[in-house]
C-alpha cells in the first residue's frame, strides 16, 4: 500500500471534534494524509466570547470595552457570569481513542492545559511576560498555548518522517473549528503544494504585510517545519529590547506570526481562499443564554444594563432579530433604556440604538447614533457603515450614503454586501454604468450565485436597456429561482 504523501497537523483547542465543519469533512475525505493531533484534553472555552452571543447589543450590555472601543476580555466577565462563561467551551474530557477514531488519525496527544495559566501565564517553561499584558488585552496571553501547539503537533509529523524515511511532500497546520469557504481549493494546494522550502501557502488577510493567518497554512516539509518554529524563538519576539521596528502590540497571534515570517525568511503567499472559524452553539440558542444569565443573577440586585440585557433577550427569545420586533416593544426598548441612562452606559452600542431607532422611523436620531458607530469602526467593521448608508438613503442624502459606502467597499474589498448596496444606490441617482461595475463586483465575490445581487443587476440592465444582458440575467436568475417575481414582470 502506497505511504500517504500527504500530513494534516490539527492543533489546539478541539473546539467542534465532534462535529466538524461539512467543508472541513471535505478536504479530509478528498485527500489521503496521514493525521497528527496535538490538542487539550477538553475543547475549553474561547478568550473572544463576544462572538458566541445571540445579540451584538447584549454582549455590548454585559462585556465591558476598552477605551479605543475593542470588547475587554478580562477575568471580569468570567468572575459576574460564571455559568454563562462555562458555557462558551464544553468541559468534557475528550475521549482520546475516540478522538482518534472521529479523525483516523496516525497519532494523537492530549494534555490537560495548566489550571493556574490565566494567572501564571507559563506553558511547559516559557511565559507571556507582564509587558505584554500592558501592550495588548489580557486575553491575548492565550497565543502562547497556540504556538506550541502548532509546534508539538509538527513533532508528531517529524517524527512520523523519520519512522518512513522519507518527508510528507505537503503540509497542512490547521485548527478544528475550521470553515473552508472553498475546500475544493484546499484539496488543490494539498496535492500541488509550494516546492520551494521558504514557501507556505496560508488564507486570505486583510492586512498581509502585517498579519499572516493562523488558522490554516500549507507548504512542504521543510517550510512548515520552519512555519511552526514560532515556538522555539517566541521567548526573543517578546524582548522589548528586540525587534524595535516591530511593536510590542503587534506581537501576538496573526501579527506575531508575521514577524516570524519575515524574520525567517519564510515567503507567505495569501494564495488559499479566506477561511473562518465554524461557530456552533450558544451564539444561536437565546433561550440558553436568557437561562444561564437569569442564573447568574439570581440572589443579587441587577445593574441597569443586566436588567436591559435580559429584557433585550426575552423580546429576541423566539431567535427574532432587532428589526424584527414590533413596534411597540421597540418603542419599550428605548424608553427603558433612556430610563436607565442609555447614552451613557451604551456609547459602545450606537449601531444597536441607530437600527432600533431606524425601526421606529426616527431618522435623524438613527443617523446620529449610526455615524457615531461609523466613526468609531469604519476601518475595522463595515457593517455600521453600511447601516449608516442605508439610513442616509432613506433620509434623501444620497451624495453621503454614496461616500460612506465606496469608502467602505475600498477598506473591505471582500464585502459583497457594501458592493451591492453602492451598486443599488448608483442605479436610484441613474449612474448606470458605476450601478453595474460595483453590482458585477458583488456578484464575483458571491460566486455568481445570490439571487439578490442577480436580481439587483437585472434591474440595472433593464434601466440601462442591454437586451443581451438582460437574458444573461434572466437565464441565471430562472436557473436559482424559477419563481423570482422579477422574471414575471
Amino acid at each position: 500500500m502506497t505511504e500517504p504523501h500527504i500530513a494534516i497537523c490539527i492543533s489546539g483547542q478541539l473546539r467542534r471534534w465532534r462535529d466538524i465543519d461539512p467543508s472541513f469533512r471535505t478536504v479530509l475525505d478528498g485527500v489521503t494524509a496521514d493525521i497528527f493531533i496535538h490538542g487539550w484534553d477538553s475543547p475549553g472555552g474561547t478568550s473572544s466570547y463576544a462572538r458566541f452571543f445571540p445579540n451584538t447589543a447584549v454582549a455590548g450590555l454585559l462585556i465591558d470595552r476598552t477605551p479605543k472601543g475593542r470588547w475587554c476580555y478580562d477575568q471580569s466577565f468570567p468572575n459576574r457570569y460564571p455559568r454563562l462563561y462555562s458555557s462558551f467551551g464544553a468541559d468534557e474530557v475528550i475521549d482520546k481513542e475516540e478522538l482518534a477514531s472521529a479523525f483516523l488519525a496516525r497519532n494523537v496527544v492530549l494534555e490537560a492545559m495548566p489550571a493556574d495559566f490565566p494567572s501564571h501565564r507559563t506553558i511547559h517553561g516559557k511565559t507571556y511576560p507582564e509587558h505584554m499584558l500592558h501592550a495588548h488585552d489580557a486575553r491575548r496571553m492565550f497565543c502562547l498555548p497556540m504556538f506550541y501547539k502548532i509546534w508539538a503537533a509538527d513533532q508528531l509529523r517529524l517524527q512520523a518522517e523519520a519512522e518512513r524515511g522519507k518527508p510528507y511532500e505537503a503540509v497542512m497546520r490547521v485548527r478544528s473549528d475550521v470553515l473552508f469557504r472553498d475546500p475544493e481549493a484546499i484539496i488543490t494546494a494539498l496535492n500541488n503544494p509550494p516546492e520551494e522550502d521558504d514557501q507556505i501557502m496560508t488564507a486570505e488577510v486583510k492586512q498581509p504585510d502585517h498579519f499572516v493567518n493562523d488558522i490554516v497554512a500549507i507548504g512542504n516539509s521543510r517550510s512548515m517545519t520552519m512555519y511552526s518554529s514560532l515556538w522555539d524563538y517566541i521567548e526573543e519576539y517578546w524582548d522589548p529590547e528586540r525587534f524595535e521596528s516591530w511593536p510590542l502590540e503587534r506581537r501576538t497571534s496573526e501579527e506575531l506570526l508575521a514577524l516570524h515570517v519575515k524574520t525567517t525568511g519564510l515567503r507567505a503567499q495569501t494564495e488559499l481562499p479566506y477561511t473562518y472559524i465554524a461557530l456552533s452553539g450558544i451564539e444561536l440558542n437565546v433561550e440558553k443564554t436568557l437561562s444561564l444569565l437569569t442564573a447568574d443573577l439570581d440572589k443579587r440586585d441587577e445593574t441597569p444594563r443586566e436588567e436591559l440585557a435580559v429584557r433585550l433577550l426575552r423580546d429576541i427569545s423566539a431567535n427574532a432579530r432587532i428589526r424584527n420586533l414590533s413596534r411597540e416593544d421597540l418603542d419599550l426598548l428605548v424608553r427603558r433604556a433612556e430610563l436607565s441612562g442609555w447614552p451613557e452606559f451604551l456609547s459602545g452600542c450606537d449601531m444597536t440604538i441607530g437600527i432600533i431607532y431606524d425601526r421606529l422611523e426616527q431618522f435623524g436620531q438613527s443617523g446620529d447614533h449610526l455615524r457615531k458607530a461609523h466613526q468609531r469602526f469604519m476601518y475595522r467593521w463595515p457593517d455600521a457603515s453600511i447601516e449608516y448608508a442605508r439610513v442616509l438613503s432613506k433620509s434623501q442624502r444620497m451624495p453621503e450614503a454614496l461616500s460612506v459606502l465606496a469608502f467602505t467597499s475600498m477598506h473591505f474589498p471582500k464585502n459583497y454586501f457594501a458592493w451591492r448596496n453602492l451598486g443599488v444606490y448608483y442605479r436610484l441617482v441613474r449612474e448606470l454604468s458605476m450601478s453595474l461595475s460595483c453590482l458585477q463586483k458583488a456578484d464575483e465575490l458571491t460566486d455568481r450565485k445570490n439571487t439578490s445581487i442577480i436580481s439587483q443587476l437585472l434591474r440595472t440592465a433593464n434601466a440601462l436597456g442591454d437586451s443581451g444582458l438582460q437574458d444573461n440575467l434572466s437565464s441565471r436568475l430562472e436557473a436559482i429561482d424559477p419563481d423570482n417575481a422579477l422574471l414575471k414582470s
